[in-house]
């Protein structure tokens, strides 16, 4: 009981400090990587490796399913939009302006959503009912296992 525990404080590197540890920018640029990828000693621990090679980790943003409530990644996600006219459409690319509402991309999750009215929620409208089939259609077309 008598010890106690001292953390070990390194000097924290810069980049620079770090590449020229891995042989200098000369070499990074010689082998065409990408300003994602760059060689670094494996004391870093900015990213994860991949042999030799960091690749830097970003910010993985997540939605949650309108039926079943899920938090999944976005891009796991099926988007639908909603536009300032109140017209709603099935967003695959997830890049339609206006209010968005996501759902899982299973045809249990479609049905679902039809049985609970999530639409009518994240919409903050009533949703007509060829749009919940619409829907329903397009996951079973292009369901994910």
């Amino acid at each position: 009981m008598g010890e106690k525990f001292q953390p070990v404080h390194e000097k924290r590197q810069t980049k620079t400090e770090l590449n020229e540890k891995a042989g200098g920018n000369e070499i990074n640029q010689a082998k065409n990587l990408s300003p994602t990828e760059i060689e670094l000693p494996q004391k870093y621990c900015g990213g994860y490796f991949c042999g030799r090679k960091v690749f830097r980790m970003g910010h993985i943003p997540e939605r949650t399913c309108l039926a079943c409530g899920q938090k999944t990644g976005k891009a796991a996600l099926l988007r639908l939009a909603r536009d300032r006219a109140g017209n709603i459409a099935i967003d695959p690319r997830q890049r339609l302006p206006g209010r968005g509402a996501y759902v899982c991309r299973t045809s249990a999750c479609g049905e679902l959503l039809k049985k609970k009215k999530g639409l009518h929620h994240g919409f903050r409208q009533p949703v007509p009912a060829e749009i919940y089939q619409r829907v329903i259609e397009f996951l079973r077309e292009h369901a994910s296992p």
